[in-house]
């Protein structure tokens, strides 16, 4: 087998080895939204702590605390986790590339600062950062859904895997369309 210097040379590609974060700058996984969802783990626990004298009532009330630590463990952390395993999985599972460079620093910096103005506008109680942060998570979120549908749907027709990775992209962009419809 050819090492991966000449199979570059030649234009190929090679298989993407699964769980290297190491091997990131190749398949283009955006390492580093690994480590946002984790700080973003971090951030919602420290929310839910503030927001723990609410949640002990009796009649439990939603406070600013409790909604943003939602958002930080949903958007920040699972979903976050869900792009950085989608940019590692489907080059290696479909051999087909995630976009360019370009796509994937948007993605890299877009999607972190929605869920940033997401957590700071359900914290803060502001209307004009949940709705630019609902915009740019909607655009980011549904680049990555266009990548990853692209990269599989040929494969759809062939396997019942591929048709499974559909359903699970189309439940995704159902949740795309009806957070910033909700909000």
């Amino acid at each position: 087998m050819p090492d991966q210097n000449e199979m570059e040379a030649r234009g190929e590609r090679s298989p993407v080895q699964m769980g290297s974060l190491r091997s990131s700058h190749r398949s283009g996984t955006p390492w580093y939204l690994a480590v946002f969802a984790l700080i973003m783990w971090i951030v919602g626990g420290a929310f839910l702590i503030a927001a723990a004298p609410a949640l002990s009532d009796v009649h439990p009330i939603i406070t600013p605390d409790l909604l943003a630590a939602t958002h930080a463990v949903a958007l920040g952390f699972a979903t976050s986790f869900i792009v950085v395993v989608l940019y590692q999985f489907l080059p290696a599972q479909y051999h087909a590339a995630m976009g360019g460079t370009r796509e994937r620093r948007m993605v890299s910096i877009g999607y972190p600062l929605s869920v940033v103005l997401f957590v700071m506008a359900f914290a803060a109680g502001n209307a004009l950062f949940a709705a630019c942060g609902g915009t740019v998570a909607a655009i980011t979120l549904g680049m990555v859904l266009a990548r990853g549908l692209s990269a599989v749907l040929p494969a759809a027709q062939r396997s019942a895997a591929a048709a499974f990775h559909v359903l699970a992209f189309v439940s995704l962009a159902g949740i795309v369309v009806l957070g910033p419809l909700l909000a």
